[in-house]
């Protein structure tokens, strides 16, 4: 199974006091579900193929990876309840806080050609998606906020690519250091961003360490109530998948994100 396979549940019994707690839902035989991610460095050395779903969200769980080092991992499910029926498909992201909806309701776009079905019999790449607002299919034009390879973390294009947009931002975060607030925190992206800057200022030089990853997270959090369009897409040749965001007027919508954040590190 990879990112984006259909996958149908066989086996809804035996769930444990820990797994209604780790999740807000649980998967339901005979119905099917799409991957989400694939957990490879498998922590668990009981189960094969640890697998998260779309629509269904696991918690932040300690557990023993390979090493027996204790790492932070998302609640998963194993592999031997599901079988694929469809291999990888490219999917619309969803507002991440959305995890009650019906499963088979989400599903269902799915199924329209808007959302491009890779064909993976003929190895065809599969197309970036469309940009909502000029049809571009390049990933490149001007309404693209953010084009990452999130399975590396790697930025390829967009208005969030020129790292000089943090600039002010990050002078903003090093007066509100220097202030010496204690910012209480509802998103664990934004507080990693304020943990990596608070390590790292030079209030002489004013300079500090920027988290993109943890910039990209939050952004990934946010893009619902800052009116972008979001996809996922996959590549054929391996298991990365890339994230997409569009934004009508990308200046705008950075500034209304960047206001965001400094408005939740000033609320405490």
């Amino acid at each position: 199974m990879q990112i984006g396979s259909k996958v149908i549940c066989i086996n809804d019994s035996n769930w444990t006091k820990e797994d209604f707690l780790h999740f807000h839902s649980l998967p339901i035989r005979g119905h099917v579900y799409v991957v989400r991610s694939v957990f490879h460095n498998n922590p668990d050395p009981f189960c094969s193929s640890p697998l998260a779903l779309v629509g269904i969200k696991g918690e932040m769980i300690l557990a023993k990876d390979d090493n027996k080092n204790m790492v932070y991992m998302e609640a998963h499910f194993i592999g031997e309840r599901f079988v694929e029926i469809l291999s990888p498909v490219i999917i619309p992201k969803m507002d991440p806080r959305d995890f009650s909806v019906y499963v088979d309701e989400i599903q269902m776009k799915f199924y329209t050609p808007d959302f491009y079905w890779h064909d993976w019999e003929n190895n065809h790449e599969p197309e970036t998606p469309p940009c909502p607002y000029c049809d571009d299919e390049s990933g490149e034009c001007t309404h693209v906020l953010l084009n990452i390879d999130k399975s590396k973390n790697v930025c390829f294009s967009g208005y969030m690519y020129d790292l000089k947009k943090t600039d002010m931002l990050r002078q903003s975060i090093g007066a509100i250091i220097q202030e010496g607030r204690t910012p209480e925190f509802t998103s664990d992206a934004l507080e990693l961003i304020w943990q990596t800057a608070i390590d790292s200022y030079d209030i002489v030089c004013g300079i500090m360490n920027w988290d993109f990853p943890s910039y990209y997270d939050l952004l990934d959090e946010r893009f619902v109530e800052l009116g972008c369009t979001a996809y996922r897409y996959f590549t054929g040749n391996d298991n990365s998948y890339f994230d997409i965001y569009f934004a009508e007027n990308p200046e705008e919508t950075i500034d209304a994100f960047h206001r965001y954040i400094i408005d939740e590190l000033k609320m405490h």
